[in-house]
């Protein structure tokens, strides 16, 4: 199933101003705004975002996200803004028919099954779509943003985990169960006796992501000071442990090139930690994410032989991790691309944290206008949202 979005793109710059509420939905938190179509570029106000407490589980999620939503609708209320639907971004697979999720990872735990969008609407009244977060950004970066006009288009959403999405045609592409896109459980050496978010072994997301950069590291370390018996099991784990916390045992690293030993923590917080330490001008930092940013380069590079993309858009928090990233990510593509490929643009998004809000946006007003599209069952009627049911803030 593809999602027709490059037309209705150009649509809405035309139209009367329409305000949608927009939802992003991740595991560290909750992102929501009024995104108002119809200039050259959408608007966004009203702003905000709460934790999303993931760790409590699914349902928790849900209450707080439907709470959250309300919150938003009384402030829009308050502002004289009444939106035409509420279009929404989510971590997980997506059911089409209902907006539930499907599936998710471990990152989420308990979210797969969750009513998202039969829970928004009857608690709102209003329509209600909703997609996958990544194909989400991938739909707001071609509508507005970075891949503007690309008939085909790779997007990856690099941050503490790792998401994509296909443009084919000028349609982001979802696949026939909603799962195109998935470009972080794709396979590389660099990842191996590291277990994914997923379950399964050995993909890039483990050592390309936020999350993968301390694994890396830690993995990295544990080969440095092998007589640390505890630093083993973080690092591969036989189930998903998520970003690993620091603990006080370190090791000594001295570069090849002759520079001064370093005296390092065995495990680091994140992928945060480690970019700032290579900006402090260590060695090993700057060689974790130098061979991380290799490593995606080559399933960059990879992605794009098969598909032959007219751009390739890189966003999230690891695509500012510094040069060396960049220059790792160049030298894997240009190694792994054919000839004709090597040439294709590799580009940061240009909407930054917005993306997944505004391509909400668009998935809404183009559910509006098909009525009878794959999210019609998700949307209810055009009344105004009863705030009561949603919970005042």
């Amino acid at each position: 199933m593809a999602l027709d979005t490059g037309a209705h793109g150009e649509a809405t710059r035309g139209m009367d101003p329409v305000p949608v509420l927009t939802l992003d939905i991740g595991g560290t938190k909750i992102a929501g705004a009024i995104v108002t179509f119809g200039g050259n570029k959408p608007t966004i106000s009203l702003a905000s975002s709460t934790p999303t407490r993931a760790d409590r589980g699914g349902a928790q999620v849900l209450a707080t996200i439907v709470d959250f939503a309300g919150s938003l609708l009384h402030d829009a209320a308050r502002a004289g803004v009444t939106p035409a639907g509420i279009g929404v971004s989510s971590a997980g697979v997506i059911r089409a028919e209902d907006g539930s999720i499907a599936s998710a990872t471990d990152t989420m735990p308990g979210w797969a099954s969750q009513p998202l969008g039969e829970a928004l609407r009857q608690a709102s009244g209003l329509p209600v779509a909703v997609l996958n977060d990544v194909h989400g950004h991938a739909l707001g970066e071609v509508s507005y943003g970075a891949a503007t006009g690309a008939s085909t288009a790779l997007v990856f959403a690099v941050g503490t985990g790792m998401g994509g999405a296909a443009v084919i045609n000028g349609t982001v592409h979802h696949g026939a169960r909603g799962v195109s896109g998935h470009f972080g459980h794709l396979f590389h050496p660099l990842a191996a006796g590291l277990i994914c978010s997923c379950g399964r072994e050995s993909h890039i997301e483990s050592v390309a992501s936020g999350s993968g950069l301390a694994r890396l590291w830690a993995k990295r370390a544990a080969a440095l000071a092998p007589e640390s018996a505890s630093i083993g099991a973080p690092w591969r784990a036989a189930t998903y442990t998520g970003a690993l916390e620091p603990v006080s045992e370190t090791f000594v690293y001295q570069s090849a090139g002759g520079a001064a030993a370093e005296t390092l923590p065995t495990q680091v917080s994140g992928g945060g930690e480690v970019a700032q330490r290579a900006a402090a001008g260590s060695s090993f930092a700057t060689a974790v994410i130098h061979d991380s940013g290799v490593a995606l380069g080559e399933v960059v590079a990879s992605l794009a032989n098969c598909l032959d993309p007219d751009v390739v858009v890189l966003s999230g928090s690891v695509v500012g991790a510094g040069p060396a990233w960049r220059q790792g990510l160049e030298a894997g593509f240009a190694e792994t691309a054919m000839t004709p490929i090597a040439s294709t643009p590799l580009v940061e998004g240009s909407l930054g944290g917005n993306a997944p809000l505004i391509g909400a946006g668009v998935h809404l007003l183009h559910s509006l206008s098909t009525q009878g599209g794959a999210d019609a069952s998700a949307q209810g009627g055009t009344d105004a949202c009863s705030e009561a049911s949603l919970g005042q803030p």
